[in-house]
This record gives structure tokens, sequence and C-alpha cells, in this order.
């Protein structure tokens, strides 16, 4: 079949899509002042999308008259609205979004699962908007870490971060899901006193309101913080400190720390002496470093 039939094919379909006529699923997305409504065909959907497929072949839309009603409540319109047009013609001009809409794209067309979307999305977000992925990569790994593809834009986004990771706030916002296998890295490499200012900063960033004299914290403040530096304490290499540094920036937050870690450092600081199994290596300056 010629090209033009499957344009002309493609505009028949957006056209049912953008009059409305026949629908029997009526889809709302966004929410408050940005909410809009869709009238679609559950046909075109469930062929195009497994979402669709596997919910509406279990009943699990609720139906009013004689069509169903859907709410996407976490998918802005203007993305929703991408994703039914490529579900109704198979076009996109991905060229013509940002990089956060593309990224809306990418993660919303992937959940409902909707073939070559998400892979064309990620795609042109790795390869043509590179520089977006490096400058938001904190937010951009965030987004899809729970996502078992996307290796590429995944690697793409910790080789930013093993760079740029504390050159703003944005690893506040970080699990330490994601933070912990970044800062065991041998090759991020950075002093370790300042990794420690960090990970107590996203730690008191967990307790807002918190005084950040410890002196002045209370035994519940105390135990509460310790729960949460308990994460990422492990990532800190304190041996590798210099005596002052431990002294002046660790040692007044010794009641955070795991139950001896501030005896075996302070001896290893002050006497040499400490065994093996608690020394850890130098990490490895890389030809691009952070110094914090």
């Amino acid at each position: 079949m010629s090209k033009n039939f499957y344009t002309r094919l493609a505009s028949k379909y957006l056209k049912a899509l953008e009059s409305g006529q026949n629908f029997d699923l009526l889809l709302y997305a966004g929410n408050g002042e940005g909410r809009k409504e869709f009238k679609a065909h559950t046909q075109i959907l469930c062929i195009q999308s497994t979402f669709f497929e596997t919910t509406l072949s279990n009943d699990l839309f609720k139906k009013k008259d004689d069509y169903y009603v859907h709410e996407e409540p976490d998918v802005d319109a203007d993305v929703f609205e991408v994703i039914l047009r490529y579900l109704y013609t198979g076009e996109v001009d991905i060229t013509k979004h940002d990089g956060d809409k593309i990224l809306k794209i990418l993660i919303a067309s992937d959940r409902l699962g909707i073939d070559d979307l998400p892979e064309l999305a990620k795609t042109y977000l790795t390869e043509e908007r590179a520089s977006y992925v490096r400058e938001h990569a904190a937010k951009v790994l965030k987004t899809i870490h729970n996502l078992r593809s996307f290796d590429e834009l995944r690697k793409l986004c910790l080789e930013a971060i093993t760079t740029d990771l504390f050159k703003s706030d944005g690893y506040l916002t970080l699990g330490e899901d994601i933070l912990v296998p970044i800062l065991e890295r041998d090759d991020f490499y950075i002093k370790e006193v300042v990794l420690w200012k960090h990970v107590l900063k996203w730690v008191l960033a967990k307790h807002p309101g918190l005084d950040n004299d410890p002196s002045k914290w209370t035994a519940t403040n105390v135990k509460q913080v310790k729960t949460t530096l308990d994460a990422l304490v492990g990532t800190v290499r304190f041996f590798l400190m210099s005596s002052d540094e431990y002294y002046n920036e660790v040692r007044p937050y010794k009641k955070i720390l795991p139950r001896g870690v501030n005896e075996q450092v302070m001896l290893y600081l002050l006497t040499g002496k400490g065994s093996e199994s608690i020394m850890a290596k130098p990490r490895v300056r890389a030809s691009s470093e952070i110094s914090g």
C-alpha cells in the first residue's frame, strides 16, 4: 500500500479523536485548572496500549451510561494529548517538545505499555538532548529509577552525577537507594570531609526545623537523625580524613554515628592503629573529579 494510504488513514483516525464521534471512553488528564477531557475509542486504545487492553478486558474502568470513564490525574493534559495522538496516528514530532515534556512522555507512555514511543523519547533524550539530561541528571535518574529499561539514559545520568552531584541541592531530593550506589563508587572522587558535610545536609533536610547545633538536640532528635543517617553513613570513609577534619566536622555528631565508629576512627587518627577490616581504600582520581 502507498504511503498516501497510511497518511490518509492516520488523518481519519485523528479526525475521529478530535471530533469524539462514537466515543465509548471518556478520559480525564491533569489536575485542577489543567484538567482536560478527551473522548476516545476503546478498540483503538486496546490495540495500541497493553494498559488499556488489560484494564478494559478485565472491566476495571467505571462505566457511565454507554461509555467508560477513566482518570489520569498524574499525567499533564498536554502530555496525554501527545500520547493519544500517537495512539491514533502512529506519529509524533518529538523534536517540538522540551526536555521536561519528553521525560513526562517517556514515563507515561512506558506505564501505559505503548510500543515504540518510550524508546523514541529515550533515544531522543540520550542523543539529542544529552545536555538537558546532564543538567537535570538527579531529577531524570529519580524519575526513571524504578524502570527496568532505559539503561543508556540511566548511564548518562550517572556519568553526569559523578561529576556534578553536589553542584546544586538537587541531590537532597534523591532517595538512599539512588545515592548509596553512587557514593560508594571508588571513582566518585571527593574529599571525605566534603562528602560528610553533604551527607549531613541530606540527613538534616529530612528533619526540617531541627537546630543545626547537635548540642541542642533532645534524645529523641538524636535517635531520629541517627536512623536517617544509618542509610548513608557507610559511604563516608572516615579513616581517610585528617585528624583536624574529623575532630572539627564529625566528632560533634558522634552520638549519631554507629556504635564504636568514633572510638575506632579516633584511635586510628591518634595512633595509626586499627583493624585492616575497617580500613577504607582511597577513591580513584578520575580525569573529571569532584572537589566539592
